[in-house]
């Protein structure tokens, strides 16, 4: 049986696309875990942002897929205002396979997103604009 073509196999093959996917990638589940993590601790964003001492405005950044500025300093404040432990891991580079998998889970975080309501989902939305722009 022939396998079916889809238009993500095509794009896994531009190299300028897969730098970018992975960049957005990154950015995405950061600002996913951002959110998450805020969620779980029952915090508003304007509650973050006063824990953190910052604006409700500069959270919702931090929870946004355009926001590439994380620093290590910003992500142990949310981790402290929000209980929660801050793992950062060093992996090695992704091979070809590896886009695969990294492609099967956003399309579980994508279903994830829209079986929740809220920030998640239009994060996915924005991540799914810019990787139609980028192809």
């Amino acid at each position: 049986m022939k396998k079916v073509r889809t238009y993500m196999d095509k794009l896994k093959k531009n190299k300028e696309f897969h730098k970018r996917f992975k960049e957005e990638y990154q950015n995405l589940c950061i600002g996913e875990q951002v959110a998450r993590v805020r969620h779980q601790a029952h915090l508003t964003q304007a509650a973050l942002a006063k824990r953190i001492h910052t604006t409700k405005s500069a959270v919702s950044r931090y929870e946004s897929a355009d926001y590439s500025g994380y620093s290590l300093p910003l992500l142990k404040r949310v981790a402290k205002a929000c209980e929660a432990d801050l793992k950062i891991m060093l992996v090695g580079k992704r091979t070809k396979c590896d886009l695969h998998a990294i492609s099967e889970k956003y399309s579980k975080l994508d279903i994830l997103a829209k079986a929740e309501h809220g920030k998640e989902k239009k994060l996915t939305s924005k991540f799914i604009k810019k990787l139609k722009k980028a192809s």
